[in-house]
């Protein structure tokens, strides 16, 4: 009996045809669910841009449901070389005058008479400390705490001095100057004013490190004060202020002035008026992250008759449920700062849904003093408004087992469900290729048997009648 080598040789069928065929028929459930994978899959996407839609949406409201986001302030100065001003969120509206009469400068010692950075100076242990002088009586700092840096054959130098105090973090910093009489050294405190005045002692090691050492003068042939510590001192309505910086944050509630030069005689007026810009502004970004929602929505959802071709979610009960709960959030909440309706705000919605903002309109609604553009968007007194509402909407729709996210892990478990059904058909389909080709092997070899045995009898008849 012949041996089949290949599929359809004994029989002259076109047996991987055939089969193939076969199992196109069989995988028509398969094809059936990864159809319907990809859509579902369509579907997720659809969502994931929804979700980044509201998200952007809820962070803009951010900037709009307190009323802290509308009580922004700007500082204004009447000449800007003696200071500059700036105002904190609740600033209160009015001005002031100022008149400085000493700026603040921090302590600066020096010591000259070294041939180079590479002198040798001494051994033995520094300590600095700041504090506050009244004569040669030193009251350190409560808040600073002294450092002691040991001086040995490794950092003896004016240079190893130098980096040693600089590594000590001690509040202070060393620097040298290298100049035609020889290299001078200078420490200076890193803060001003006369509570961070600098003293310098020096103990133990073979001396050299007492030409280091400052008491305010009560230390012979130590360093020498090159400019002594000065507190800032102004007048603020006519009222005293002294402060250790030139940065003055707290003489005024709300208000920093940075003083810059002295105007004895001549006071400035440092004025403050209600932000209005940063309001418009994050009403603006508000209406742009609504429209952006919007449009996604309308994409989503939209039909074409001409074309004949929806949306990914057209006809979808959670996006109808999203754009029905967004839109309510806008229903009266005009009346929360006594405007009769949002278009006195600017604020108007088009056909298609958006929100166009007037900012003519809204500029004379945040001026007006009758009524609170503040109270439309922000929680004031328990009662929401439209930012506050619609952060609140937007977390429920997005939390773990909010409208969106439940509708999204729904669309995953199907998802997953139908891969597990892929699965199970993809092993019944080896199966059944199994079983094809194990039938149409045996029709093969059957029909070749039946051939070989045919053509041996017509050997046999065709030899006999000759």
């Amino acid at each position: 009996m012949a041996t089949i080598s290949s599929a359809g040789v004994g029989s002259g069928l076109d047996i991987e045809n055939i089969i193939t065929n076969l199992m196109t028929v069989e995988r028509q459930p398969i094809t059936q669910i990864q159809k319907l994978q990809t859509g579902l899959k369509a579907d997720i996407s659809a969502y994931g841009r929804v979700q980044g839609a509201l998200s952007a949406l809820q962070t803009a409201t951010a900037s709009l449901k307190t009323p802290a986001a509308f009580a922004a302030a700007k500082a204004s100065v009447s000449d800007g070389t003696v200071l500059t001003a700036s105002a904190r969120t609740g600033a209160a509206v009015g001005s002031v005058t100022v008149e400085v009469s000493q700026l603040a400068q921090a302590q600066q010692l020096t010591k000259s008479g070294f041939l180079s950075s590479s002198a040798v100076v001494g051994t033995g242990t520094l300590t600095l400390e700041l504090g506050s002088y009244r004569g040669t009586t030193f009251t350190a700092n409560p808040d600073k705490s002294p450092k002691s840096i040991t001086i040995d054959s490794s950092n003896q130098t004016l240079a190893g001095i130098r980096d040693a105090i600089n590594n000590a973090q001690a509040g202070v910093t060393a620097v040298i100057v290298n100049g035609d009489a020889g290299s001078q050294l200078f420490i200076s405190s890193n803060e001003s004013g006369t509570k961070n005045a600098v003293r310098i002692s020096q103990s133990g090691g073979n001396g050299g490190l007492s030409a280091i050492a400052f008491d305010n003068g009560a230390t012979a042939g130590g360093m020498s004060e090159k400019a002594g510590p000065l507190d800032a001192k102004l007048k603020v309505n006519g009222v005293d202020v002294t402060r250790a910086s030139n940065t003055v944050s707290d003489a005024i509630d709300g208000l920093t002035l940075t003083l810059t030069k002295t105007n004895i005689g001549s006071p400035v007026t440092v004025g403050v008026a209600a932000d209005t810009g940063t309001s418009q502004t994050n009403i603006g970004n508000f209406a742009k992250a609504y429209n952006d929602l919007n449009r996604i929505l309308r994409e989503l959802t939209a039909y074409d008759p001409a074309t004949k071709k929806a949306g990914e979610l057209n006809g979808d009960a959670t996006i109808r449920s999203i754009q029905s709960q967004l839109r309510g959030a806008f229903g009266n909440v005009a009346s929360n700062g006594g405007f009769s309706s949002l278009s006195e705000l600017g604020m108007t919605f088009a056909s298609d849904g958006s929100i166009s903002v007037n900012s003519s309109k809204l500029t004379d609604a945040l001026a007006n003093p009758a009524k609170s553009v503040s109270r439309v968007f922000a929680t004031t007194n328990g009662a929401d408004g439209l930012a506050a509402l619609i952060d609140k909407r937007i977390t429920s729709m997005i939390s773990t087992d909010g409208l969106v996210s439940g509708k999204v892990e729904g669309l995953n478990l199907r998802v997953s469900n139908l891969d597990k059904r892929t699965e199970a058909l993809e092993t019944r389909m080896t199966s059944i290729e199994a079983r094809y080709r194990a039938q149409f092997t045996l029709l093969d070899t059957t029909i070749a048997s039946m051939n070989a045995t045919s053509t041996y009898l017509k050997q046999q008849l065709s030899s006999s009648s000759s």
